[in-house]
């Protein structure tokens, strides 16, 4: 007989304890939870062999929530999803949507061109497009504040 054993963790212990909490609101039950989320929006990363290609899935997201890094070879998106405030006396009934500050980090698979990268925000979709860096062009590192050439 094979018999399956199914390791304790620390958030299944913590999903019981909310279980427990019925009687409280599901917004308090989620609070409990927080603690054991991580979240970060869906990508995809893709392209041609000018650019690459990188969608991200941030939507309900404000545009001014969102920031884009790129530093060398890797690409930063980052950002906060707030909670939409419901009506006086009103609670959620379930909770399937995550919030809170977001982050990804994508190493990109070739030397990009940063003074030529290019990002979008529409219909939910952040799009980032990043020219590749050609054979012979010189990798170009940024300046420091303050220097002259």
């Amino acid at each position: 007989m094979v018999r399956r054993i199914k390791p304790v963790t620390r958030a299944s212990r913590a999903e019981t304890r909310v279980r427990r909490l019925g009687a409280e609101p599901l917004v308090r039950e989620r609070e409990v939870l927080r603690i054991f989320e991580t979240w970060g929006p869906s990508l995809d990363v893709g392209g041609t062999k000018d650019e690459i290609v990188v969608e991200t899935e941030l939507a309900g997201i404000a545009r001014e929530d969102v920031e884009v890094i790129l530093c060398g070879n890797r690409l930063e998106i980052r950002g906060i999803k707030r909670e939409t405030a419901l009506p006086t006396g009103a609670r959620f009934l379930r909770l399937e949507r995550a919030y809170g500050s977001f982050r990804r980090i994508v190493v990109l698979p070739a030397a990009v061109a940063p003074e030529r990268a290019r990002a979008c925000l529409e219909n939910g979709i952040l799009t980032v497009r990043l020219k590749r860096r050609g054979p012979g062009e010189p990798s170009r590192k940024p300046r420091r504040p303050g220097r002259d050439k």
